[in-house]
């Protein structure tokens, strides 16, 4: 039997159980409705790209929790994270280190994106993460098998 996160903006979805350690906390659930709120340019135009299923298809979520983290976007189907680097993140090394460890611990794979990369290359950034995503399809269709 699997839990509902009652989160308002994810009460649909089904989620892990809270034994799971992808089940979100309610820090991460809390702290994704503020960044939600608090999106960056980056971000935004990344999101611009990724919402409604517009690159190949691909559900993506952003803001979403995961554990006791929060992805920048997170497609659940393939358990592909995308994040959004800037320098906000120079002084966070070590954390992110530990958080895409923790991250492909659980079968998600983590595919970052320098802010920098995507305003001068939004094309080849998308396709990058299209291509990623394809991948990842293809790998979870071959061990269905």
């Amino acid at each position: 039997m699997r839990a509902l996160c009652l989160s308002h903006s994810y009460a649909h979805l089904p989620m892990p159980h809270p034994n799971d350690p992808t089940f979100p906390t309610k820090a991460a659930r809390d702290l994704s409705t503020v960044l939600r709120n608090n999106t960056t340019p980056p971000e935004q135009v990344l999101w611009s790209r990724l919402k409604n299923r517009m690159l190949g298809g691909f559900k993506f979520r952003r803001q979403h929790p995961i554990g006791s983290f929060v992805a920048d976007f997170y497609c659940d189907e393939i358990k592909l994270v995308v994040e959004v680097d800037s320098s906000y993140h120079d002084g966070r090394k070590e954390h992110d280190a530990n958080r895409d460890i923790w991250m492909n611990s659980q079968s998600i794979t983590v595919l970052r994106v320098m802010a920098s990369e995507l305003a001068k290359n939004e094309e080849g950034v998308l396709t990058e993460i299209l291509r990623t995503a394809q991948r990842l399809l293809r790998d979870r269709e071959s061990e269905k098998m």
